[in-house]
C-alpha cells in the first residue's frame, strides 16, 4: 500500500492467513481510513503471536485450500 498525500493506492489484494484466522492484505488501510471494527478475538489473537502471522508449509497452505478450490473430478 503505497500513501501520497491525497489518496491511497492499495496493491493487489491478496488472501492472508495463518490457519486460524483469514484476512484481507487491505484490513489495516481500512481499520485506519474508515475505522473498520475487528472482532475482539481476531486482536487477542494477532497479539499473543506478537503481530507476525505464523509462516505455513506450502503442504499445510494446499490442506487449507482443498475446501476452496477442489479438483474436477470429470
Amino acid at each position: 500500500m503505497t500513501r501520497t498525500k491525497r489518496t491511497w493506492f492499495i496493491d493487489s489484494l491478496h488472501l492472508l492467513t495463518d490457519s486460524e484466522w483469514f484476512w484481507h492484505t487491505d484490513l489495516a488501510h481500512h481499520v485506519e481510513q474508515y475505522h473498520v471494527s475487528v472482532v475482539g478475538r481476531f486482536i487477542d489473537h494477532a497479539r499473543l503471536r506478537g503481530w507476525v502471522p505464523a509462516q505455513l508449509s506450502d503442504d499445510r497452505l494446499a490442506w487449507i485450500a482443498d475446501p476452496f478450490f477442489p479438483e474436477d473430478e470429470a
